[in-house]
């Protein structure tokens, strides 16, 4: 698994968020954001866009975990709260 991590390590964006992937393996991932008030939205809410990126991201090493290029074609998020 430390490849799929040295592969993501590249994702300049993901790194641009400051998002961290802490732990890949098979069928699952795991990240992290610290959120700094560049992630905040006018109402100083976290911007659903940090929380679907940090989303996509995870998404992302948990799919090509298994050593298979995976893209995704179709996703979505669903907000319960804000985030604060």
């Amino acid at each position: 698994m430390d490849d799929i991590k040295k592969f993501f390590k590249r994702d300049e964006f993901a790194r641009h968020c400051g998002i961290e992937l802490v732990e890949v393996s098979p069928g699952t991932a795991k990240a992290e954001m610290t959120i700094k008030k560049e992630h905040l939205n006018g109402l100083n809410t976290v911007h659903g866009g940090a929380i679907f990126t940090l989303a996509d991201l995870t998404f992302a090493a948990a799919a090509n975990s298994y050593g298979k290029v995976t893209v995704a074609i179709n996703v979505s998020i669903t907000y319960m709260n804000a985030l604060r």
